[in-house]
This record gives structure tokens, C-alpha cells and sequence, in this order.
């Protein structure tokens, strides 16, 4: 007759001991208490699904606002500043002006002025306002009482000198000044100066030749490139202290662009 194995001996112990606590810690997966993760929230996944299509949506208009933002620089910098600004500024208006004695009757000497304008520049230019000075100008009645001598010996002084003069003092006086401003500022016409192009004008100024000595004569021009944009708040007439008139950049205006250039010559009327 066969004998019956024997049995383990009782343990106190209902499970087996976790090999470390942090296994022992673990949630445990079973049929009646699944996980937080195992169960399907309603609507979870489409919450996240939405949320990562605006994110993307987001990323894209960024990167679209930098992109744009990096073409408009390049464009300015290399094409309209580098390309476009430098072909349609490319002129240089001149001014030469011609003075002749055309004779004396009954005193009086009459004089012509002819005021010469050329583009030589590869764009037409724009011509805000011209204005004619003269100034006559005879010797004063004792020679200047002060020098402004250069000091030698030592480091080189920077300035204008003179270090003797024996000379009259010249005595200048403002005989003639007329300004035409050309330009009307209504977008509609315009006074320009094509590329190659050569205006000319002339006037004649009578003066009392036993009055001055010589007569100097000064032509004066405004003007901008054509393609510039023009507004008329940007400019405005002064008179300086001597009484010449001419148009300059109002104070209060800003980004405004005005080009100036003269020639002056002299004449002598006795």
C-alpha cells in the first residue's frame, strides 16, 4: 500500500514576497481593476487631435510671418536700396551762370544774366524752385581794423588766416533777388529736366554805375529726382538775414529730401 507524500509545512505567509519595493509598489493590472490608462475617456483623443492641429497651425503662421518678414528685408536691402534707389537717383543738375555788360547809357549799365541749367545724369529731375541774387559791391572807406594773423613756430593752427591786408574793406549790398517756384505741388504738372537735357533762362538788371564797383550774381536751384515721392508739407520759403529768399525743408517735417546747387559770378560795372 502507498504512503502519501508528505506536505509542506504551513507558512504565515498568503502571498510571495516582492523582490524590491518598488515592484511592490507598482499598480497591478487584473481583471477587475484595470488601469487608468486602459480606460478610453470620451472625447480625450480629440481634445489632444484638435490641440495639436492648432499648434501646428500656430507654427505655420510664424514661420509664414518670418518668411515674409525675411523676403521683405532681402528685398529692400539688395534690390531697392542696392538696385532701384541708385538708378532712378542717378542725376545731377548743374547751374552755370553768364553775366555780360551789354553797354552804359546815362549813367546806367545794363547787364545780363543768363542762368544755364543740364541734366548730365540718367533720370529725369524734378525743379521745386530757381531764384536769381545780386549783390553790389564797392570798396568802404578805410581798411579793416582787425587781423586774424596764423601763429608760427608751434603746431600747425587749423582756420582761414590773413596776415596782412592793405586792402578797402568791401561793402556788399543785396540790389536784386526774385525766386520762381516752379514746382505746384497738385500732382497733376511738374517742371522737370529730362537726362541730357540743357534749359536756359535769362534776365537783365540795370545799375547806377557810379553806385558799385562790381556786381555779383548768384543763380540758385531746388530740385529732386523725378521718381521721389513729392509732398508739399515738406518744404517752405525762408528769409535769411541778409534778405534772400529760398525754399528749404520745413523744421517740423521729417524723411523729406530737397537738392540744392548754385553758381555765382561777378561783374565789373565801371
Amino acid at each position: 500500500m502507498a504512503r502519501p507524500l508528505p506536505r509542506d509545512p504551513a507558512s504565515l505567509l498568503l502571498c510571495p514576497v516582492a523582490a524590491t519595493l518598488l515592484a511592490n509598489l507598482s499598480p497591478v493590472r487584473t481583471p477587475d481593476a484595470p488601469l487608468a490608462t486602459d480606460m478610453d475617456t470620451p472625447g480625450l483623443e480629440r481634445r489632444l487631435r484638435i490641440r495639436a492641429l492648432r499648434f501646428s497651425a500656430i507654427k505655420d503662421v510664424v514661420q509664414a510671418v518670418a518668411f515674409t518678414a525675411a523676403g521683405i528685408w532681402a528685398i529692400y536691402t539688395f534690390w531697392y536700396r542696392e538696385m532701384y534707389l541708385p538708378q532712378v537717383s542717378d542725376t545731377d543738375v548743374t547751374v552755370r551762370i553768364v553775366v555780360e555788360n551789354l553797354g552804359e547809357r546815362d549813367g546806367v549799365v545794363t547787364v545780363r544774366a543768363r542762368t544755364v541749367l543740364d541734366n548730365p545724369g540718367k533720370v529725369p529731375a524734378r525743379l521745386l524752385a530757381k531764384s536769381l541774387v545780386a549783390r553790389g559791391q564797392r570798396p568802404g572807406a578805410a581798411p579793416p581794423k582787425s587781423l586774424k594773423r596764423p601763429a608760427v613756430g608751434g603746431a600747425v593752427p587749423h582756420g582761414a588766416f590773413v596776415e596782412a591786408d592793405r586792402t578797402l574793406e568791401p561793402r556788399s549790398e543785396l540790389v536784386y533777388q526774385g525766386i520762381e517756384v516752379l514746382e505746384p505741388f497738385d500732382n497733376k504738372s511738374n517742371a522737370s529736366i529730362r537726362p541730357g537735357g540743357h534749359l536756359e533762362d535769362e534776365s537783365l538788371l540795370f545799375v547806377r554805375r557810379e553806385e558799385y564797383s562790381v556786381l555779383s550774381v548768384e543763380a540758385q536751384l531746388a530740385w529732386l529726382p523725378l521718381a521721389y515721392p513729392l509732398r508739399k508739407e515738406c518744404y517752405t520759403l525762408v528769409r535769411d538775414e541778409e534778405g534772400v529768399v529760398s525754399l528749404r525743408v520745413a523744421d517740423t517735417a521729417t524723411r523729406c529730401r530737397l537738392s540744392s546747387v548754385s553758381a555765382s559770378t561777378g561783374i565789373a560795372v565801371r
